[in-house]
């Protein structure tokens, strides 16, 4: 696979950065989720999804959050 930043990934649209506490909320192991990658030099670690396998889930994540935002 061709080393790609994060940053790059998020951007392009194909990883969705998401908090290990709101995957806990749907009890769903956020380990599941923890990927790992390089660019050049530079290592990335983080707990993210899939834009295409994983559009269910960040659909229910994103309601979630809307409901968190409405309740305050």
């Amino acid at each position: 696979m061709k080393s790609t930043s994060r940053k790059e990934l998020i951007d392009n649209g194909i990883l969705y950065l998401v908090n290990p506490d709101d995957l806990r909320a749907l009890q769903i192991d956020p380990d599941l989720y923890f990927k790992t990658g390089s660019s050049g030099r530079r290592s990335w670690a983080g707990w993210m999804l899939d834009r295409k396998k994983d559009a269910a889930l960040i659909e229910r994540l994103q309601s979630m959050q809307l409901l968190h935002k409405t309740m305050q």
